[in-house]
């Protein structure tokens, strides 16, 4: 058993030292190829460069000589090109265009639902006036049309700060657009 142990001892030894025999080739090998790929290879450089340099004019002066060599294998064509004439300016010059406004009448008398509404933006309600005031300069110093109301109502007396009217809805949109980018979400009213 001693004999199996010393044997077993003595192969571990040599495995351990084709391993380090191994790695210092491996690393002796890297050190070749990095010694190798360090300089700068002058001629590979300069060679790169010239070729670079042919690529750019070949490409930028290739349409020019193909284009010289297939009109001279097709021989010299002296036609004029197409000239394009337009005539609509002098036709229209001395027209007169017939409209007819009947053609689409708005009429609102036969539907209520189609007449022209107004907006009206309820920016805020304030339970002090002064308060409702401030707001209502702040709004005006936006260029927004801005009125303080005062409404009573079961829980008191509350001051409404009111935008508009407006005539239309998007004008309505807009209004409320720039109330938003100032923090305030209004609602919007339909008066009759």
């Amino acid at each position: 058993m001693a004999t199996d142990y010393a044997r077993q001892q003595n192969s571990k030894r040599a495995k351990s030292q084709r391993r380090r025999k191994l790695s210092q080739r491996k690393r002796t090998a890297t050190k070749a190829r990095a010694k190798n790929n360090a300089g700068f290879n002058a001629p590979s450089f300069s060679a790169g460069v010239v070729f670079g340099a042919a690529m750019i004019l070949v490409a930028a002066y290739a349409p020019e000589i193909f284009q010289e060599s297939v009109t001279s294998m097709r021989g010299s064509q002296n036609e004029p090109a197409e000239t394009v004439t337009f005539e609509f300016d002098e036709i229209l010059e001395n027209d007169v265009v017939l409209t007819d406004p009947d053609a689409y009448p708005a009429d609102f008398a036969d539907d209520p639902g189609a007449l022209p509404q107004d907006y009206l933006l309820q920016a805020a309600s304030f339970r002090r006036w002064e308060d409702a005031e401030q707001l209502r300069a702040e709004l005006t110093m936006l260029n927004l049309p801005a009125k303080t109301d005062q409404v009573e109502i079961t829980s008191g007396i509350w001051y409404r700060v009111s935008v508009g009217p407006f005539d239309s809805r998007v004008k309505a949109q807009r209004a409320m657009t720039r109330l938003r980018e100032n923090n305030l979400s209004a609602l919007m009213r339909k008066l009759s």
